[in-house]
């Protein structure tokens, strides 16, 4: 009892750490209390194997949307507000910030804006999916292994870049 009571401390430590650096707020830890009152105990680790696998593929079609000739922002901006609901629930408020980036782009219809925002996005989902994996891997015994999500990313974030000269080398 007492190595899972300390697991769920060092679990609110790394959280806290997160919370400090601004990649999450108080809906993350509010959604892992939750968790420990659910009667599913995997409901934590699919709530996160979702976000990620649902980010995943919403970068993907965003980044598609930037790459046409001509540019859907009506599209755009719903995959924008899709990610940045999701972000804002789960409590990953940078990510939710690069979303409102990308809808003010949108709004000027600033097809160079956009790509920068979609980066941005790329950028924050990767820093927030590896602490999201690596708060998987080290608390099994609490959340369960999202072993998968190191899989997705692999697969899906192979490539290039959309600005030049960046050092996030994407493809979705």
């Amino acid at each position: 009892m007492a190595d899972k009571e300390a697991l769920i401390e060092q679990l609110f430590d790394i959280i806290s750490s997160m919370e400090e650096e601004g990649l999450l707020d108080f809906h993350f830890r509010v959604n892992y209390s939750l968790n420990k009152e659910a009667s599913d105990p995997y409901h934590f680790a699919e709530l996160l194997s979702n976000f990620c696998s649902d980010a995943q593929i919403t970068i993907r079609d965003m980044t598609s949307q930037v790459l046409e000739q001509s540019v859907n922002y009506q599209e755009l901006e719903e995959l924008s507000l899709k990610i940045k609901g999701g972000s804002l629930c789960l409590g990953v408020c940078l990510m939710a910030d690069a979303c409102g980036a990308l809808c003010e782009a949108v709004d000027e219809r600033s097809k160079e804006k956009c790509v920068g925002a979609v980066e941005a996005i790329k950028t924050e989902y990767l820093r927030v999916q590896d602490k999201i994996n690596n708060i998987a891997q080290q608390h099994q015994p609490e959340i369960l292994q999202v072993a998968h999500l190191s899989q997705l990313t692999e697969n899906a974030f192979i490539g290039h870049s959309l600005l030049p000269g960046s050092a996030v080398g994407l493809k979705f």
